[in-house]
């Protein structure tokens, strides 16, 4: 790989922007080099060369290389969203992955907000409790209106955890298809999508009628 801050001409022009090493979490690379170090940067004749021999597009790539290994916990803390609202905020554990169980969210209750509904706060820290159980939650929710969709805390907590590939499991002979992963196997069951679909088209019949609850269509669509 080719770094462009050490690859003539483009060293000198970068250079005033470069802070140091230990400032710069990224780099621009390349896998092919700069024209100017290849050999079509030689000397021509001026008398014996066209002027479409003396233009080429530059041989660089851009790309973007972290500076340093990032490790899989680390990586996951940065892809993972933070809860910003007071009333939820102490529900944090419950996005950060699927490895709790439901106790532990009602163990946590007497941090329960007086705003939020005892009912709700379980609700929202036990739907990721068991990564196999979140589209079965949402289902669930759709149906029973169990949490507020137009709280912004609930718009992470759903995207999040369905687009989130999930466990591996060691053996993947027991998954409908290999190639679908665990966590979202449902969606390999005709009778569980009609299901899913029919809450879907309900919420937005709904939201036809009521076009303030926007937030519902982030999580729906």
């Amino acid at each position: 790989m080719y770094e462009w801050l050490s690859t003539r001409p483009h060293q000198n022009k970068l250079r005033q922007y470069f802070k140091g090493s230990r400032s710069c979490k990224v780099k621009l690379v390349s896998e092919t080099k700069s024209i100017s170090e290849s050999h079509y940067s030689a000397p021509r004749h001026v008398m014996s060369t066209s002027m479409e021999e003396y233009f080429y597009d530059n041989g660089l790539q851009v790309q973007i290389s972290p500076t340093r290994i990032i490790n899989f916990q680390d990586e996951c803390q940065t892809l993972t969203p933070q809860l910003t609202d007071s009333n939820y905020k102490d529900l944090q554990f419950s996005i950060n992955n699927t490895k709790f169980v439901q106790n532990r969210v009602i163990a946590e209750l007497s941090k329960c907000s007086l705003k939020l509904k005892s009912a709700e706060f379980v609700e929202f820290g036990s739907f990721r409790s068991g990564h196999r159980l979140q589209w079965w939650n949402l289902l669930s929710i759709l149906e029973l209106d169990s949490l507020s969709m137009d709280e912004e805390s609930v718009v992470i907590l759903i995207p999040h955890a369905l687009l989130q590939h999930g466990p591996v499991p060691k053996d993947r002979t027991s998954l409908i298809s290999s190639w679908c992963p665990e966590s979202h196997q449902q969606l390999l069951e005709d009778h569980f999508v009609d299901e899913l679909i029919t809450r879907l088209n309900r919420h937005l019949k709904d939201c036809e009628c009521n076009w303030q609850n926007e937030l519902i269509l982030v999580i729906i669509t």
